[in-house]
């Protein structure tokens, strides 16, 4: 085993940060006057509007890592969540969907006439309800003339059931309320409520969220109610969202493992099932998980707690917690990256809309924008564009064959037995972050030249694999002078 040498530090104390978790509408004033006054120079300002505080309480554990301190110097994160507390100044008053859209807006107008735009606004949402169809009492009253009284009863029976899509409850209606006739199906279809959040948000009109043809239809929160007049129809251009289906805990879960498991709730009782409710999951994996963010005296590990080698130290976060979460940061990126690959190529096959499959996930688009890293993930004989590469690997008794075509105007690698080990290392799942211990590549042949404009090039490499690797392992290839990560996973 050989790898880059790190000097370990892994329980020596960090000073602890001094934290505030902006929920406030105040702290976000603070910090763009101290913009405006010239007391910090930011390099991004980040916008991070969550739905709730698991989210926040999520992105705030980052924002505050010891060993982000000066990658974050110049960097400004605003993170706001809707509070429960009273007289809260938090600037989320509606947590819907659309709420969250109109809370974007109103801040990016209101940092813009201060001279200080946001670079980057996330919205960070999930999807249980939001565009489903889901059987209500209204459902079953409304489908007694249709249906006979024994599917009626089954119908009754799966109250408050929702589905994500067509064919789903298509389905269900026909193996488990028994209706054979698809001309009954269509009926219940069409007796069933159906929320279309996403489908608004999705539409290419900006306006199809918060109009109902040419009448603006939002009306904001009783504190604040929205006008038309700040209505802004560029959002669609500047926003972005941080997505999870059906909810959050399933970006918790890939920090640890890849799963596919199409949990319905997160609920978190002690008589549910953890195959379908994700808190159960999750305190399966690690103990005492709990949504929300941690008070004082708390005994409770939140979405950013359960990421640290337990027991973990809730006085302040020590370098061997830190470097760990990163890891499982990196860990959960790729997962999602690979399991979101995964559920593309089913929805593109049914015909369904990315909002239509269980479980999906896009939050690693933010952690890795966080982070300003770019990780990447290629299954063995996929054809994969990669940093102006077009590439194929294969993989075969401890040897990966790689096939590499140059496809930018200008450009060369030279790859020799002296300096494969700079492009192609084999690392755990527990080591992906630092790479202290990775096993180097031995080419196989003679050396290659990877140049623009000739046929591709074919790169033979094996590896001494661990007898019983403990945990996942991954081929790493990484672009000379760039921080740009490709892996295939073992």
């Amino acid at each position: 085993m050989a790898g880059r040498q790190v000097r370990r530090r892994n329980n020596r104390k960090l000073k602890e940060p001094r934290r505030s978790f902006v929920f406030k509408a105040e702290d976000t004033e603070k910090n763009e006057e101290s913009q405006i006054t010239g007391k910090r120079k930011i390099r991004r300002r980040y916008l991070i509007l969550c739905e709730g505080e698991t989210e926040a309480a999520y992105f705030e554990g980052l924002k505050f890592n010891p060993l982000l301190k000066d990658k974050f110097s110049a960097v400004e994160i605003t993170i706001e969540a809707p509070s429960h507390e009273k007289n809260s100044k938090s600037a989320i008053k509606d947590n819907s969907l659309k709420g969250l859209v109109w809370t974007a807006m109103q801040m990016q107008k209101k940092a813009s006439r201060r001279g200080n735009a946001y670079d980057q606004i996330w919205i960070v949402v999930d999807n249980d309800e939001r565009n489903s169809y889901i059987i209500t009492s209204a459902t079953v009253k409304g489908c007694a003339p249709v249906l006979l009284q024994k599917q009626l009863t089954r119908l009754d029976a799966h109250m408050d059931d929702f589905f994500l899509c067509r064919s789903d409850y298509s389905l269900f209606l026909r193996d488990k309320v028994g209706i054979d006739s698809q001309e009954e199906i269509e009926k219940v279809l069409r007796l069933t409520d159906k929320n279309n959040t996403f489908d608004l948000y999705s539409s290419p009109s900006a306006e199809a969220l918060f109009y109902k043809g040419e009448t603006f239809s939002y009306v904001g929160s009783k504190k604040e109610p929205a006008r038309e007049i700040d209505f802004d129809d560029t959002w669609k251009d500047w926003l972005q969202k941080a997505y999870s289906c059906r909810t959050f805990e399933h970006w918790l879960i890939l920090h640890f493992e890849l799963n596919y498991t199409p949990f319905v709730t997160s609920k978190g009782e002690e008589d549910g099932d953890q195959n379908s409710d994700s808190v159960l999951y999750i305190r399966n994996i690690v103990e005492g998980y709990g949504k929300g963010k941690r008070l004082p005296n708390q005994v409770k590990s939140t979405a950013y707690d359960i990421l640290k080698p337990q027991p973990f130290n809730a006085k302040f976060e020590t370098e061997a917690e830190a470097e760990q979460v990163l890891n499982r940061v990196y860990v959960a990126i790729v997962n999602a990256i690979s399991l979101r690959k995964s559920k593309d190529s089913e929805a593109l096959s049914r015909g369904l809309s990315y909002y239509e499959v269980d479980p999906y996930t896009n939050v690693d688009k933010l952690a890795a924008s966080l982070l300003e890293i770019q990780l990447s993930v290629a299954q063995f004989g996929e054809l994969f564009d990669f940093c102006g590469l077009q590439l194929v690997a294969f993989w075969d008794q401890n040897q990966l064959e790689l096939k590499i075509k140059w496809i930018q105007k200008t450009g060369s690698w030279l790859i020799n037995s002296s300096n494969i080990a700079n492009y192609l290392v084999l690392v755990s799942q527990e080591d992906l972050y630092l790479e202290r211990n990775v096993i180097l590549s031995e080419l196989v042949g003679t050396t290659q030249i990877v140049r623009s404009g000739e046929p591709a090039s074919l790169i033979r490499v094996k590896f001494d694999l661990p007898l019983d690797p403990t945990n996942r392992m991954y081929i790493r290839l990484k672009v000379p002078h760039s921080d740009n990560k490709l892996y295939f996973r073992l």
